[in-house]
């Protein structure tokens, strides 16, 4: 709901002014986030689906193969997994970190 009416707003931003008027206004908002926003829109894990897809390869599966150090403070191994052979490892904090890291790994293979 709340995004719906931010877009609203600025659609009626828009409609009572002009585009640059909008991004004036957008930009506090976004700034901050710009290189998050901008990571996930060249998110390696999707640019790896749309490469494999092209290809007639399917889509990839990550598997986690092997976890190291305690609870708290884990770390995650992963294989990225195309058409039944791994083409990319990774190592991250989290399981998507990881998936993100063979992802990248991946696409420098295939």
């Amino acid at each position: 709901m709340l995004g719906s009416t931010f877009e609203a707003l600025l659609g009626a931003i828009y409609l009572d002014s002009n585009f640059e008027k909008v991004k004036n206004f957008v930009l506090p908002f976004v700034h901050p986030s710009l290189d998050t926003i901008l990571e996930e829109i060249n998110d390696p894990k999707s640019q790896l689906q749309e490469q494999t897809q092209a290809m007639k390869l399917g889509a990839p599966v990550y598997r986690v193969v092997g976890t190291n150090g305690p609870d708290h403070a884990r770390t995650y191994d992963v294989e990225a997994e195309i058409a039944g052979q791994v083409k990319g490892r990774g190592t991250g904090s989290s399981k998507a970190n990881a998936e993100r890291e063979a992802a990248r790994d991946a696409l420098k293979k295939i």
